[in-house]
């Protein structure tokens, strides 16, 4: 909190947004954020890619929403929280696992009658 303190008004004065997360502090330029992003993607992939999005923080919850409809958020986290995620996995040896079994759904190809992508977040 300290750190967010004394970053803020320096923040402010450069036009950036700042963000604090689980273990720190984010300072970027306003704009497009990670759901942004996620939308952009799927959109360019178009129907039928199996997708998921893996993120460990407050910053992936617009990710996590973006890909609702579309594909599979999880969060990576020791301990749970609330999030908009549909499911949680504690590392590492549940993300290894679920890794494991997305390469293996992935080398049978054909999931959704397309082909099988990662949107991978973070």
């Amino acid at each position: 909190m300290r750190t967010l303190m004394g970053w803020k008004p320096i923040a402010g004065l450069a036009g950036l947004a700042l963000f604090e997360f689980d273990g720190g502090v984010e300072i970027r330029v306003p704009g497009p954020d990670k759901g942004d992003v996620v939308r952009n993607l799927l959109e360019e992939m178009g129907p039928g890619v199996a997708v998921a999005y893996m993120g460990d923080d407050s910053t992936d919850e617009r990710a996590f929403r973006a890909i609702r409809d579309r594909g599979l958020s999880l969060r990576v986290s020791p301990q749970w929280r609330q999030t908009a995620a549909q499911l949680w996995l504690k590392p590492p040896d549940e993300v290894l696992d679920f890794l494991k079994q997305w390469l293996e759904a992935c080398r049978g190809g054909d999931v959704t009658s397309g082909t099988m992508a990662g949107v991978a977040g973070g």
